[in-house]
């Protein structure tokens, strides 16, 4: 996996929102860096905010982990080598394409957007 989010601080929620998980307001710390409008929530080289927090090394890896732990398990579920829900733990018995988004009967755990696969195609 790569570093992709690593320094993410904890808080963030999207800009879609007005506050942070710990209050602060986005725009009292938005920067303008080169032209391009920058939060501290994602970008190490800011220090503007007084509640930004990264992920400690430890943290960060136990992420990963767990990021690559759940992929192993979709990718074995897309292949039908496990009928178990890979978000909820139950046994699934059909996939169904409702809009673009993938379905699992009957635990109703949206799984991802696509197709489903042929392996699962009755």
């Amino acid at each position: 996996m790569d570093d992709h989010g690593r320094w993410r601080c904890i808080h963030f929620n999207g800009i879609v929102n007005d506050r942070c998980k710990t209050g602060v307001e986005y725009d009292t710390v938005r920067s303008v860096v080169n032209g391009i409008v920058e939060y501290p929530c994602y970008n190490k080289d800011l220090s503007n905010c007084p509640s930004r927090e990264y992920y400690t090394d430890e943290e960060w890896a136990k992420q990963q982990q767990r990021l690559e732990d759940i992929l192993q398990q979709m990718t074995r579920f897309m292949a039908r080598e496990i009928e178990d829900c890979y978000i909820c733990g139950k046994h699934v018995d059909r996939l169904e394409k409702i809009g673009r988004c993938v379905y699992a009967s009957p635990c109703g755990c949206r799984l991802w957007q696509g197709n489903v696969p042929k392996m699962w195609k009755v």
